[in-house]
């Protein structure tokens, strides 16, 4: 496990440097010749210290007595990884987890600071379980418990009260199973089912209509189903968002920020691939994506198209309905998405204005009658029932058919708001 502890290590020393954690994980494991037991190994383990950081970092300096801002990066890059293994990765003998993680620095040009990775993590061996401060009911601590920014903690707090943000936090650390939408244009969700049991792959539906729930499928961008068309990737919440803008076979229907264009799939199949879909996304390269992905899917009706959503375009007329899957903060993916939670607060001060502008403006568009679907994948309320009602109260001319947020903990879903409304 050697090389795959080592491709760990220069996969999250690159994260650390600002890459995107899917992004960075996903180049680096095909450009590496390691096994597939061993990229499954190296998935764990690049995720889990990325998810577990602050924890793993309050133990660092409980366990060596320093601050973490005065540790090399090296040293403390393989104390996290050592950490990860003691502390939450059962199957990895103790003796394992400390001595490759001290090879890691004797095989680099810091050879001399093996001494003191192996101290700290002997001194680990010692605890029998991870450091963790008192639970004093108080953000800060459940902060380094969950390993969530303080400040995330306090808004969860602030929205939900302090029962239902442990119970957030909680579950947005625990194992997440893949579940995918049926492309039922190709086939229906029994006949799925049975290719992935052929294949020796776990199935189970789950309450959301064509959606199904794999368990262990290994790469899906390698299996032939994938290849062939037959589902994509897309949690419950979001197919039921494009179900709930109750689109049918021939209406017109603009996806104002649909990349990488789940949603927009999943609507078209719902209207049987006839009538007319603008997939909408400000970056010429992310409309790329929804236009392989509507390639792969066999869907025609998919129109992908460069378009600013807080900007009108009066070339594109009317129509029947518009979905805003707006841009946000993510706290409800943050169980899937680690590296989100890491973001400065500054990052997200604008988005409920920026929120508010597009749902603006893709009122102009919808057809009187017509239906708007407001959606996010946060649980964060300042950008989800605030800017619904501020929106309502500067356009009386719309009303609320439905509101809900869903939460992962009793929803079984990703965090996410979907509100639905007509002119």
């Amino acid at each position: 496990m050697s090389s795959a502890r080592k491709t760990a290590l220069n996969i999250i020393s690159r994260i650390d440097s600002g890459g995107f954690s899917n992004l960075v994980l996903k180049q680096m494991l095909n450009d590496s010749d390691i096994s597939e037991r061993d990229r499954a190994f190296v998935s764990n383990l690049v995720y889990g210290v990325i998810e577990r950081k602050l924890t793993l970092d309050f133990g660092v300096e409980k366990l060596s007595g320093r601050s973490v801002k005065k540790i090399d990066s090296l040293a403390l890059q393989c104390i996290r990884l050592g950490l990860y293994q003691l502390w939450y990765m059962d199957k990895v003998p103790e003796s394992a987890a400390i001595n490759e993680s001290v090879k890691l620095v004797k095989m680099s040009h810091k050879a001399f600071l093996s001494g003191f990775v192996n101290a700290v993590l002997r001194n680990a061996q010692r605890q029998k379980g991870p450091v963790l401060p008192k639970d004093d009911g108080s953000a800060n601590a459940l902060s380094v418990i969950y390993s969530c920014p303080e400040w995330i903690v306090q808004r969860l707090i602030d929205d939900y009260g302090y029962d239902n943000t442990v119970g957030i936090l909680k579950h947005s650390l625990e194992k997440k199973d893949i579940t995918v939408k049926v492309n039922t244009l190709k086939i229906d969700v029994n006949g799925l089912i049975n290719q992935f049991s052929d294949l020796g792959v776990e199935v189970v539906k789950t309450q959301v209509k064509n959606v199904i729930l794999l368990k262990n499928p290994g790469s899906i961008e390698k299996n032939e189903l994938y290849k062939n068309g037959y589902f994509h990737v897309q949690d419950c919440a979001s197919a039921i968002c494009a179900e709930s803008i109750d689109s049918v076979s021939g209406c017109r229907v603009l996806d104002m920020c649909a990349a990488p264009g789940g949603k927009t799939f999943s609507i078209a199949e719902n209207m049987g691939d006839i009538g007319e879909i603008v997939a909408c996304d400000i970056h010429k390269h992310r409309t790329k994506l929804i236009s392989n992905g509507a390639e792969r899917l066999g869907l025609k009706i998919i129109k992908p198209m460069v378009l600013d959503a807080t900007i009108f375009c009066d070339r594109l007329g009317k129509f029947d309905r518009v979905l805003c899957d707006v841009p946000c903060s993510g706290l409800g993916v943050i169980g899937k998405k680690p590296d989100i939670k890491y973001k400065d607060e500054s990052e997200f001060a604008q988005l409920p204005q920026i929120q508010y502008n597009i749902i603006c403006n893709a009122s102009k568009y919808l057809l009187d009658g017509g239906r708007l679907v407001y959606s996010t994948c946060t649980l964060s309320k300042r950008e989800n029932e605030e800017v619904v009602a501020r929106f309502i109260k500067n356009n009386p001319q719309f009303k609320v058919v439905s509101m809900k947020t869903y939460f992962p903990l009793t929803d079984g879903t990703d965090g996410f708001f979907i509100c639905v409304l007509t002119r």
